[in-house]
């Protein structure tokens, strides 16, 4: 990587700077062309993301042109978009692309001033370009700091009023459901409820002995895949638990985020 930049010099970190700005509109772009099942049907986001699209294009071209603004929102698109997904996701853990992403724009800010400059001047400035590039960078990373920092209490605000949404939300269908619901000749859902983070699904049983673990955690794990597509699965700690029960005997099965992986 050191080799490649001392080989391209200005024109090469310009160069890069509009690639990756391409490549994040195509990728931002990519979902629409999905089949419907694998893209989200809300429309704020649909908008919202080919408003991002469409300016990393813009971007892009205006690197490429040497436009010394479009250089300067490539970094703030990057940042803002990097805590846009911590808002949204709660994740906080250290990714690579973060500090290689802002360095990268760096090297673009810097370099398309350096090219402006040695255009009027008429004098290589290349030797700048990595000094001043890292400087930029550093000053870049404290603004990324600060902007994860507040974007990770944002999160712990939403995320709070979120799951206070959601127990109430439980409470009413709880009193709307018709329990108990007979499953089969052998299991009835008795009561669903919040239990600490954890949302309790509360079956009877006539056998527990003759409960069948494999059909059954398959059938609950299929269930729990619905609370992947809904926002309290964000909740630090949240969980679904199917507990089965004969007096006081019972067999859980728990699910979490990680489930929704597999």
């Amino acid at each position: 990587m050191k080799g490649f930049f001392k080989a391209k010099g200005i024109n090469g970190a310009i160069n890069i700077g509009a690639f990756i700005s391409f490549i994040t509109s195509f990728m931002t772009f990519l979902p629409f062309f999905l089949p419907s099942s694998l893209v989200s049907n809300n429309i704020f986001y649909t908008v919202i993301n080919i408003f991002i699209a469409i300016m990393w294009l813009i971007i892009s071209v205006g690197i490429y042109k040497k436009i010394q603004i479009c250089a300067w929102l490539s970094i703030f698109f990057y940042i803002v978009n990097q805590c846009a997904i911590i808002i949204d996701t709660g994740c906080t853990r250290f990714n690579l692309l973060w500090p290689l992403g802002i360095y990268f724009f760096c090297c673009t800010v810097v370099a398309v001033r350096l090219s402006s400059r040695e255009r009027k001047e008429g004098i290589s400035l290349e030797y700048r370009l990595r000094k001043d590039a890292f400087k930029l960078f550093i000053a870049m990373v404290l603004v990324f700091g600060a902007g994860v920092f507040i974007s990770m209490k944002i999160n712990d605000y939403l995320v709070q009023n979120l799951w206070g949404e959601y127990v109430k939300a439980i409470e009413v269908e709880r009193e709307r459901s018709k329990l108990p619901i007979k499953i089969d000749n052998n299991v009835t859902l008795m009561n669903f409820y919040i239990e600490d983070k954890s949302l309790v699904m509360e079956y009877d049983t006539k056998n527990l002995k003759t409960l069948n673990a494999t059909e059954w955690y398959d059938k609950t794990k299929s269930d729990f895949k619905r609370f992947c597509w809904v926002n309290v699965i964000q909740v630090k700690g949240f969980q679904v638990i199917y507990r089965f029960t004969q007096g006081y005997e019972k067999r859980e099965f728990k699910y979490n985020v990680l489930d929704c992986r597999n």
